[in-house]
């Protein structure tokens, strides 16, 4: 076995040195010539596949998280219009309205993150052999985690919340 350090591009050694190995032994036999870091890249491949496809399954998740977040939610504020215009005409200021709203959209979504993180915590076991470099139980992971679903909740919740303050209260009493 031969390794050859290049500063340059590795891949325009590979036919010098089989040169050289054929000058030293012209019997010798020299199957696929390759790179370490070709060997490397090969020996990691499926590796890489389980991340980039864990990775493309979690931006579905938290993309789907949102709309169903935010599909709720709306469908929340416009059945509730026209309390929300009683309580705009009895003098509710807009912080109080987002406030209700945000409130209504952040409690299922903050117990359906701890509900998933106890669930993620048990069935880590599972997934361990596909993960490379984190343990199953890793707290900054599940901390990185619940931010970002935590903030993609936050996100959808703030649409409904700023239409809800958008009410006239005059005509959703009269719609009603």
């Amino acid at each position: 076995s031969l390794v050859v350090r290049a500063n340059g591009d590795a891949a325009a050694l590979v036919p010098a040195i089989t040169r050289v190995l054929q000058g030293i032994d012209a019997q010798a036999t020299i199957r696929r010539p390759t790179t370490l870091d070709d060997m490397v890249a090969t020996a990691l491949s499926q590796h890489r596949f389980n991340m980039l496809l864990f990775v493309a399954l979690a931006a579905l998740a938290f993309v789907l998280a949102g709309v169903g977040i935010y599909s709720v939610l709306a469908y929340n504020v416009r059945s509730r219009i026209a309390e929300i215009g009683i309580r705009m005409a009895l003098g509710a200021r807009v912080a109080d309205v987002l406030g209700l709203v945000l409130v209504d959209g952040m409690k299922p979504a903050l117990a359906g993150m701890g509900v998933g993180a106890l669930g993620a915590l048990f069935l880590a076991g599972l997934l361990s052999k596909m993960m490379y470099g984190v343990s199953p139980s890793d707290p900054i992971t599940f901390a990185v985690v619940g931010f970002l679903l935590a903030s993609v909740a936050l996100a959808a919740c703030l649409v409904p919340a700023w239409r809800a303050t958008r009410v006239d209260p005059v005509e959703s009493l009269r719609n009603e």
